[in-house]
């Protein structure tokens, strides 16, 4: 626990830091200006004369800048700095200001802003944490193959099964187009089909259960990938809405409405794989023993169960409501306020329920999950992946969300 602390609170201070950038940055621009135009004698300088005290003050705005605007292209920052430059000499030379303008300051400010440029470069590769929270520049979406078309799910849009889906989802009080209900299964087809590949899972012709169905967003991926799928929940609308989803993508799948999953009808080591995709919160914490017992039933020897997009008990903030420090109140916390909160699912929990039947087989999965979909490691999954290196367990357990692969002996 206090490792999590520690890990979410360096996510907040990053935040907090990148937040500050920009006034940073023109405080220290307008600074700069003042003491450019104020008396000589009574200006600030580092003692090393003119062009030091030039070369130094460029050299800070361009990082800051470079910092405060990460998705600024280099040569924007560069000739706009320039420009300031060339303007500090412009107002020098007036006679009001009475100080000197001389065009080699110029090119003193111009050197230090090329020199501060390729400073920002590097340090974008080794710190990206600097710049960004969770994402490297350019990566606004989840990357696809070259030449891969905008969506790799084929759906029938004016289908029978398209209006049935769009009925079912204004039936059950959603919105068709929101992205957690008809655009989840192209999100996944992004995300999950990543970690898949990530943990070198092949679903191709495998016998594959999803626990927790939900809208049927993993279904279509799972299934549209060759997997021999079956899928339970435990509310009979999300199994009849993961119908509808399957067909207008033009797929089908083994549906069951499971009032009580602590009992399946399976028999005994059905599936190659299993898949817990942000479920397990949900699960009432006195059933995780016996519904995690269940799966390990299910599963076949070598067989993995992987748990992915589980709000972490631990954060600061709970991912799915967004309200901070709730994870930290007791449920007696729930009846003053006069109804339930959610809340995350605790690692520890989870890691009681698969002792002695699951053994972690993250493995370097993780790192390369967050690789596949992000294009490199943020600073916070390098905090967690330290942690990991650390105690030789995956960082999967430390993160907002748990992540864990693991695999029946």
């Amino acid at each position: 626990m206090p490792g999590h602390f520690c890990f979410d609170l360096m996510v907040v201070m990053q935040k907090l830091w990148l937040r500050s950038l920009r006034p940073l940055f023109w405080g220290a621009l307008l600074f700069s200006y003042v003491c450019a135009v104020m008396p000589d004698e009574g200006a600030p300088s580092f003692g090393e004369g003119d062009k030091t005290d030039h070369v130094m003050a460029f050299l800070v705005l361009t990082l800051l800048a470079s910092m405060a605007y990460p998705r600024r292209s280099r040569g924007t920052i560069g000739v706009g700095l320039s420009f300031y430059g060339a303007f500090i000499e412009f107002s020098q030379a007036m006679p009001i200001v009475g100080r000197d303008a001389d065009v080699t300051d110029w090119i003193a400010d111009t050197a230090a802003i090329i020199v501060g440029i390729v400073i920002g470069v590097v340090l974008r590769r080794v710190l990206p944490g600097l710049f960004f929270v969770d994402r490297p520049p350019g990566v606004d979406r989840l990357p696809r193959e070259a030449g891969a078309p905008k969506s790799c799910l084929p759906l029938q849009k004016e289908s029978a099964s398209q209006k049935e889906f769009e009925a079912l989802a204004k039936a059950g009080g959603f919105d068709p187009d929101d992205l957690w209900v008809g655009g989840y299964a192209e999100y996944e087809w992004h995300h999950l089909r990543h970690l898949l590949a990530a943990y070198a899972i092949d679903i191709d012709g495998a016998d594959v259960l999803e626990f927790g169905c939900n809208v049927g967003g993993s279904s279509v991926v799972l299934a549209a990938l060759g997997a021999n799928l079956s899928a339970v929940d435990i509310d009979p609308d999300m199994v009849a809405l993961t119908r509808a989803n399957l067909a207008r993508h033009g797929l089908t799948a083994q549906l069951h409405h499971v009032a009580d999953t602590r009992t399946m009808a399976f028999p005994d080591a059905s599936f190659d794989f299993i898949l817990a995709n942000s479920v397990f919160e949900y699960v009432e914490p006195a059933y995780l023993n016996a519904i995690v017992a269940e799966l390990h039933r299910l599963l076949r020897p070598g067989g993995r169960l992987l748990v992915c997009g589980t709000a972490n008990r631990l954060a600061l903030r709970e991912r799915h409501s967004g309200r901070w420090l709730v994870n930290y109140t007791p449920k007696a916390f729930d009846n003053l306020i006069g109804k339930p909160l959610q809340r995350g699912l605790h690692p520890g929990q989870l890691a009681r329920a698969t002792a002695g039947r699951l053994a972690d087989a993250t493995g370097e999965g993780w790192s390369n999950g967050r690789a596949l979909i992000h294009g490199r490691l943020a600073l916070s999954a390098r905090l967690a992946q330290i942690w990991g290196d650390i105690t030789g367990r995956s960082p999967g357990w430390l993160t907002p969300y748990i992540e864990v692969l693991f695999r029946k002996p």
